[in-house]
């Protein structure tokens, strides 16, 4: 790439539009003027680390590759703007590289520049097919995955550290927890993995944002309380393989939480919580497996930095993202998941070929009276995940003994798979959290949350109380538990009008 080119050159040669270009050469003014470099000249790798303070490994690297593309071994405007079109648009748009790095996935071509191969700053003799040939290790994904979740950092900030287990829990999906394989990089353009899909737009996005266009910047949601389930590192796993999650920049809210040995479990309690919102959900769940000292503990990974030696906690839960309805009515649609976070991240979402639709059921003694024909089919009260009816449960949170609740590995709604480890089948849930998104910011937000208030309200006032075959004290009970759902949402709207006033 030639040093001297005027921004008219510039604007022939590259794919990026003249508001992208416009900031990107903004960009390397910015970085050029800090020295060693020369401004307006070329970047020295002290500006460079300035635009990746939560990513400063990952600037070196891509640094040394950009600087890989000069013929003058330096990064001089059209080296710097060029490279940018490489990281930020389609494949099918970049026109300018006539070597073979365009013909790679980005997040294939940010793999190679991870692991610093060689073949990667070859330019022109770049060789396409010996991508084939190229082979990652657990160490390098595990650096790679790290990068990725850093890229959701705030900046200055870093997310994953060295000592970090979010980027394991990804990894030990991927191999399996077999560290000692290496896993081919030509295979990774095959996988169907949700995170894959997600890296591949994050990586244009996170540069995007840098360099072309701002409104790209990547900003995770806040956790507006503390957890013993989940940190932003694994915020940031959901981030990258929830549909949901990364298409919005809302708070997440503690709406509800149980503590062995502290509360009462309390499934009343959870389903009003549940009823009360309009907005999506993650339900977390910590069940926990106490083992003689002497045992040894099949998996270590753990967000609790104050797990005894004697425990092992495995993680997992539910995201909803639609609104709760009581049984006999199925809550959730195709966008809902089950995902487990220890042993390992994985997400089961509904399942080619499963041929059911039962996301989700919340049965309590709040709901209204059940026709004859549901009475024994729902004649137990509790939380009912997945399944092919009204009693066949993926996952069951029994809500009158916490202690009969269950998991299993399949059922005909959501993908097959251990969500735990393959001996556990009776659940010892020590923790539960539900979380929800809802932070209202402008006045088109509080316009659309009071209007979907409104309708839940209506919801619940059309909900049909049965007048026959049903003894005064039960249709009195349904009576008050309807009213004081109404209640419920009531105040959930003046709590919400009084954030936006504040």
């Amino acid at each position: 790439m030639g040093c001297n080119s005027s921004r008219k050159n510039l604007q022939e040669k590259s794919s990026l539009n003249s508001k992208e270009l416009e900031k990107c050469n903004e960009k390397f003014k910015k970085l050029s003027s800090i020295a060693p470099g020369k401004a307006e000249q070329f970047i020295a790798i002290e500006g460079f680390r300035t635009a990746f303070t939560e990513n400063t490994q990952l600037a070196d690297k891509i640094f040394k590759f950009i600087k890989s593309q000069s013929e003058t071994n330096n990064v001089n405007r059209e080296t710097f703007v060029l490279s940018m079109e490489l990281f930020t648009k389609q494949k099918s748009e970049i026109y300018v590289f006539t070597n073979n790095y365009k013909h790679l996935e980005q997040y294939q071509l940010l793999l190679l520049i991870s692991i610093q191969h060689p073949e990667i700053y070859k330019r022109e003799e770049f060789k396409l097919q010996l991508l084939t040939k190229v082979e990652i290790t657990y160490l390098q994904a595990g650096i790679f995955i790290k990068e990725i979740i850093n890229m959701l950092s705030p900046k200055g900030n870093r997310l994953s550290d060295d000592d970090d287990v979010a980027a394991k829990l990804l990894i030990n999906n991927i191999f399996g927890g077999n560290i000692n394989e290496n896993y081919p990089i030509d295979k990774t353009s095959n996988m169907e993995s949700p995170i894959v899909l997600q890296i591949k737009q994050k990586w244009k996005r996170y540069f995007a944002g840098k360099f072309t266009d701002s409104s790209h910047k990547i900003k995770l949601p806040e956790l507006t309380d503390n957890s013993l389930i989940i940190n932003y590192q694994i915020l940031g796993l959901f981030y990258l393989s929830t549909p949901w999650f990364y298409q919005t920049k809302k708070n997440l809210n503690l709406l509800f939480a149980y503590q062995e040995g502290q509360d009462q479990f309390d499934l009343n309690l959870l389903s009003n919580q549940l009823l009360s919102q309009n907005s999506p959900t993650l339900l977390l769940f910590r069940h926990v497996e106490r083992l003689n000292k002497y045992e040894k503990l099949p998996y270590q990974h753990t967000p609790d930095e104050n797990l005894e030696a004697f425990e092992q906690h495995y993680l997992f839960g539910y995201f909803n993202s639609s609104r709760w309805r009581l049984a006999p009515d199925i809550t959730g649609d195709k966008n809902s998941s089950i995902f487990s976070i220890v042993p390992k991240y994985q997400q089961f979402i509904t399942g080619k070929g499963k041929g059911q639709s039962k996301y989700a059921l919340l049965n309590s003694d709040q709901g209204r009276p059940l026709p004859q024909s549901l009475q024994k089919k729902l004649s137990k009260f509790g939380l009912g995940i997945g399944g092919s009816g009204y009693e066949q449960h993926r996952i069951w949170i029994d809500g009158q003994n916490l202690k009969d609740s269950y998991i299993t590995d399949d059922d005909k709604t959501f993908a097959t798979g251990h969500i735990l480890a393959p001996h556990i089948t009776k659940l010892n849930i020590d923790r539960i959290e539900v979380w929800s998104v809802e932070f209202i910011s402008t006045q088109q937000d509080l316009s659309h949350f009071r209007q979907t208030q409104m309708n839940h309200i209506n919801q619940l006032l059309e909900d049909e109380i049965p007048k026959q075959n049903v003894d005064p004290g039960s249709l009195i009970n349904s009576i008050k538990n309807r009213n004081s759902r109404i209640q419920s949402a009531i105040h959930t709207q003046q709590v919400e009008e009084e954030k936006y006033q504040q």
